[in-house]
């Protein structure tokens, strides 16, 4: 009996003792596939600095972008390509650069002169490598760009145009998966209006018996921040504990859940309660709070249910995905891990709990405030604290040894919109979190118990998770896994696929022959060979090469040319964000300013008229572009059905119509309608457009049809001339529009498809007048249209190609290559050489995109004031050597 009783007991010792064994190997395995992920997928982050903080039409945007690999902290050494886009209010891409990336540094501008409409633009960047990180991984900033002043100068007004599709909100032309990350836990409506509630429990699980502490938002149906009381309740309707959001719409509480149900119960000012339904109450877990407020270490207390106590555990603290803190751990009824400050890493850090088989029990995010270092600033002196109209300025900065960084010198005067952060705040806060933070600089200015309490709230608020813990760590699938490789140099690579004519057969698309030609205007040209694989993917390399090039893909088998699909990869354009109404306001202005003062010295009044004409005949020293209307000479008429100037002039909406094309061909699909096209894209379009072909020489080709906008008719201009109108009841057995030619007859051919078209405007009517409009096209009735008709809801011009080259032939695909774009330099006066001006109104007196610190420290910058700066605001912003984040106060 003692035998067996031993035997017994030495086989359970044993198995236990190999449970373990194999526990720990499990944990230690997940570890390493953390470790691996990260140095075999280092991530990357970009940050621009601007030139200014809001900008007016016809201003130009300049901006430094620093892209720094992460995991080391230092400038990038993978990707050598940078995308900037502009966005419009509604999402659209307006304008897009493509910037060569040296020692992790770039920089370029964005000319603001020829975009439709004003509101919050937003610039984004990114490389296409950070995409297989997920797009919230670029780059965002949004600005408000104002109409231009009126009056040259008077920036005291500044205006935006108030149109409602100018919104880039979750109800307005996005669908619900472009917004898929702020869904509420639920969205009921309640005596008309909608409210949306996101809850979050700290480490992201909520367990029946172990105290929690949740955060929550509260919305109202415009995403305004709503205060309201309420209550938590349990399935006894028992009272756990009571809520309030503040009038940011936030709160905070803890709560012991006592059933796996429970409703949040809110008062709205009604009066009315409503139902919200609570994150699902497990029955056994593991709850994780962090105390990262307190003075002295971080305290990390995980508490488990008696089911999950004696169970093998391990964690993970990363910072920028380096795994930095690792240990094991059985657990128990309560237990806290300790962490030293001063072995903490600085900004956002990553704290995860996970069990042998990798499954995450508690995640949670902290901030740590880095230290205050004289090195990490830029110390800006002047010479002189008088400020003269035109007179030079002298400035010397200190900062760390060899440390690049670029300056702006704004005129105080004319600043709008506050500023919004830096590149410290941004790669250490910003860029690891989801969401618009106001005021970023606050968690950075003190380390003291208010700011860690601010910044830990903004954790629980704003937690998302830049790295994947469970993707690291080979527990869950990569959704995409790496879909864009690193863009070291330039390339062109695709895809062939067979043709999708009925008509051409079906090549292999296996050991095809391709050659490339790509030419520029300067008559240039590059040649390039290559082969398909078994799949049919084929790339070219090419050398750094600047601005549009014309390319032609060539395809044979044989020395024979064959028909294909050529698709080209360069469809990537991450998909419009959410943008929140902060960050669609203006802010107040809270600028340190650089200290000087006016001088007494002031212009004497002269004509503006006469100091004008001083100024025009010396293009370079007109600061707008000016535009000349001919006397026109109606025997070239021709040559202008394809101008676009009078479009541009009403335009609410534009479409760059070949480039959409292009991306169908890219992707090797057919080309729609460019009528159902737009239809289908333009969310306030509705209905069919037909096309009536003429019958005789004595009539026209006309457009058709059902299409509304906004449910009111359409008038479609087609090459400046007026070609039909779309509406409820306007169908082909109609009255046709008499149209008043008096020139020789030269009506456009109306396009088909899309690939025909070159661009495409959309001029939005403000509403039902009694005013009937006649478009005159120098001099001339261009279109009319009856006034027994009601006004249209919006006039659509279309402008078709010069001459319709776009379509390939056989075994011959005719495209386009972007190069990178040639920054535009800096234009300011030279005073030593002119004379003062009195009109010199520019915002940005100096932008530098490249100072260089020399090894003590110190730079010198030069420049001239404007005609009435009083007061500047400089900001300098830059990287050390050795990656430190070096900024002016």
């Amino acid at each position: 009996m003692f035998f067996i009783i031993f035997v017994l007991v030495f086989n359970a010792g044993y198995a236990q003792d190999k449970a373990v064994v194999s526990d720990y190997d499990s944990v230690m395995a997940r570890m390493r596939h953390v470790a691996l992920f990260q140095a075999t997928y280092p991530q990357e982050k970009v940050y621009i600095h601007f030139d200014n903080t809001a900008y007016f039409k016809g201003e130009r945007i300049y901006f430094k972008a620093n892209v720094i690999r992460a995991d080391r902290g230092t400038a990038t050494d993978l990707s050598k390509v940078l995308y900037v886009d502009l966005l419009n209010p509604s999402g659209d891409v307006v304008h897009k650069s493509k910037l060569k990336i040296e020692n992790g540094e770039t920089h370029g501008d964005i000319p603001l002169d020829s975009i439709i409409g004003t509101g919050f633009f937003e610039v984004r960047a990114y490389t296409r490598y950070m995409l297989n990180f997920g797009e919230e991984t670029a780059f965002s900033r949004v600005f408000p760009i104002f109409r231009k002043p009126e009056v040259e100068g008077d920036y005291s007004n500044p205006t935006i145009d108030p149109a409602a599709f100018y919104h880039r909100l979750p109800e307005r032309n996005f669908t619900d998966d472009s917004v898929a990350t702020l869904d509420p836990v639920e969205m009921k409506r309640r005596n008309g209006r909608d409210y949306q509630v996101n809850i979050y429990p700290e480490g992201g699980k909520l367990v029946k018996g172990l105290v929690s502490r949740v955060a929550f938002t509260v919305l109202d149906s415009d995403h305004h921040p709503v205060a309201l009381l309420g209550e938590v309740v349990d399935a006894d309707n028992s009272t756990l504990t009571v809520v309030e959001s503040n009038t940011e719409g936030k709160g905070i509480f803890e709560l012991i859940p006592t059933s796996t149900r429970l409703t949040m119960l809110l008062t709205n000012p009604e009066m009315k309660k409503l139902e919200f339904e609570m994150p699902e109450v497990l029955e056994e877990g593991v709850v994780m709070l962090v105390d990262a407020v307190r003075d002295g270490p971080v305290c990390a207390r995980v508490m488990a249910t008696d089911g999950m106590v004696g169970k093998f555990m391990a964690y993970t603290l990363m910072n920028n995905g380096n795994v930095y803190a690792h240990d094991t751990l059985r657990l128990s009824g309560s237990r806290d891990i300790l962490f030293s400050r001063r072995r903490l890493r600085p900004g956002v850090n990553q704290l995860t709990l996970f069990d042998a088989k990798g499954h995450i029990h508690a995640e949670r995010l902290f901030f740590v405030c880095p230290e205050a270092n004289a090195l990490d600033s830029i110390r800006i002196d002047h010479p002189t604290d008088t400020l003269k109209p035109c007179s030079p300025v002298r400035l010397t900065l200190h900062s760390a040894p060899n440390a690049r960084f670029s300056l702006s010198a704004m005129d105080a005067g004319s600043l709008l919109n506050g500023k919004s952060g830096n590149i410290a705040t941004y790669m250490l806060l910003a860029s690891d979190v989801r969401g618009y933070i106001p005021n970023p600089e606050y968690y950075f200015e003190s380390d003291d118990r208010e700011h860690r309490l601010a910044a830990d709230s903004l954790m629980l608020f704003n937690g998302w998770r830049r790295y994947d813990w469970e993707v690291m760590a080979d527990v869950s699938p990569w959704r995409n896994g790496i879909i864009h490789q690193v863009e070291d140099q330039l390339y062109v690579y695709g895809r062939l696929k067979p043709s999708l004519s009925k008509w051409k057969k079906n090549n292999p698309v296996e050991g095809v022959d391709m050659s490339l030609y790509i030419y520029n205007k300067e008559g240039k040209n590059l040649t390039g060979e290559t082969r398909t694989d078994s799949t049919g993917f084929y790339a070219f390399s090419l050398p750094d090469i600047e601005k549009l090039w014309n390319m032609q893909i060539v395809t044979k088998i044989e020395d024979k040319l064959k028909s294909y699909e050529v698709m080209v990869d360069r469809q990537f354009d991450p998909s419009p964000r959410y943008i929140s109404l902060q960050e669609a306001s203006q802010h107040d202005n809270a600028f340190h300013l650089a200290g000087f003062h006016a001088d007494n010295v002031a212009f004497l009044k002269m004509d503006s008229q006469r100091a004008y004409m001083q100024q025009v005949g010396r293009n370079e020293y007109v600061t707008s572009p000016v535009r000349i209307k001919p006397k026109k000479d109606w025997r070239n008429f021709k040559s202008d059905w394809r101008d676009e100037y009078n479009a541009i002039l009403h335009a609410d909406l534009r479409y760059d119509a070949q480039k959409v094309a292009q991306d169908y061909a890219d992707k090797g699909e057919p080309q729609p309608s460019v009528y159902d096209w737009l239809v289908e894209h333009t969310s306030a379009m509705d209905g069919t457009v037909n096309i009536r072909l003429a019958e005789s020489d004595d009539e026209r080709d006309y457009l058709y049809g059902s299409a509304t906008y906004n449910n009111r008719d359409i008038l479609w201009v087609v090459d400046n001339q007026f070609m039909g109108r779309t509406g409820k009841g306007i169908s082909l057995d109609g009255e046709p529009v008499k149209f008043n030619w008096e020139l020789e007859k030269l009506p456009p051919i109306l396009p088909t498809f899309l690939d025909e078209v070159k661009s495409v405007y959309v001029s939005v009517s403000p509403g039902p007048v009694h005013v009937y409009e006649s478009m005159r096209y120098y001099g001339r009735d261009a279109f009319l249209y009856r006034q027994e008709l009601q006004p249209p809801g919006a006039t659509v011009y279309v402008y078709t190609l010069p001459y319709y080259n776009a379509a390939s032939k056989k075994g011959r695909r005719r495209t386009y290559f972007q190069g990178f774009d040639v920054p535009t330099k800096f234009k300011t006066e030279d005073y030593s050489i002119l004379p003062p001006m009195p009109d010199d109104y520019r915002r940005t007196i100096w932008w530098q995109p490249e100072v260089v610190a020399d090894e003590n420290g110190d730079a010198t910058v030069e420049f001239y004031n404007n005609s009435r700066c009083t007061d500047m605001y400089i900001s300098a912003e830059g990287v050390t050597p050795d990656g430190r984040f070096v900024v002016s106060p």
